[in-house]
């Protein structure tokens, strides 16, 4: 039993190091509520080059059968050496 739970705690703590060191290059640059939102800044970072990930935190997710608004929260996240072009890309929105 003993080797079990080490076992566990030791991939956790790898698991763990991995997403750590796997994410340590990436910053969060926007969070927008809707997929509509989240497609249009997507769309522009990409146009631009710009790689991005999201994240949609525990929770936010609804059936958008059941709701007329869509309020599920998006983080997007870029590359840090990313964010002077991303700023950028965005001021299309602005104008």
């Amino acid at each position: 039993m003993i080797k079990i739970i080490t076992a566990i705690i030791v991939l956790f703590i790898i698991y763990s190091f991995y997403k750590w060191y796997s994410n340590r290059n990436w910053k969060l640059f926007y969070t927008v509520f809707g997929y509509e939102k989240y497609y249009q800044i997507v769309s522009i970072l990409k146009g631009h080059g710009i790689k991005c990930k999201t994240h949609t935190p525990i929770g936010t997710i609804k059936k958008r059968e059941i709701i007329s608004n869509d309020f599920t929260q998006y983080d997007i996240y870029i590359k840090k050496e990313d964010e002077h072009k991303a700023i950028q890309a965005l001021e299309e929105i602005k104008h």
